[in-house]
């Protein structure tokens, strides 16, 4: 496969669209970790709807650049010296927001696992206090209500 110019001019224009949806999911998944952290669902769901849409364009763009990656080793080797370093900067570029983002990824996860623990210990603690004051509550009404069922006068 010799890459033509045409050819070159799309597999530049994917890439820098690559960019795009990256730079766009970044800003996302920054207001997803922030909407997280001060648990504000309703936003944290249409966020996440956002971030669908652009993962489609992202599935997409793929698509398009599979007959290049399919054959990539060749791809490279038809390039000028000029043409590669353009591609092989692009191509850089593109990596290092992926890496970005899939750290900010990996925090939002840790943190969204971390208050759904913290929530679920809440919600244990509240069960077991109801569960405490049902108890307390069975004592007929007008009866003392002591920790021990035991006279005083023995």
């Amino acid at each position: 496969l010799h890459v033509k110019t045409k050819d070159l001019q799309d597999l530049l224009e994917y890439f820098g669209r690559e960019q795009a949806c990256y730079t766009s999911l970044l800003d996302l998944s920054r207001q997803q970790r922030s909407l997280i952290e001060d648990g504000q669902i309703d936003q944290l769901l249409s966020v996440l709807g956002h971030k669908q849409q652009i993962l489609g364009q992202v599935s997409e763009i793929e698509l398009r650049l599979r007959p290049f990656k399919e054959n990539w080793d060749t791809v490279r080797r038809s390039l000028s010296s000029d043409d590669r370093g353009m591609v092989d900067a692009a191509l850089s570029t593109v990596e290092e927001l992926l890496g970005e983002l899939i750290g900010i990824e990996k925090d939002s996860e840790q943190l969204l696992v971390s208050q759904m623990s913290h929530v679920r210990s809440e919600l244990q603690e509240a069960s077991t206090a109801r569960e405490v004051s049902s108890a307390y509550s069975q004592f007929p009404a007008g009866e003392p209500r002591r920790m021990l069922d035991v006279s005083e006068n023995t």
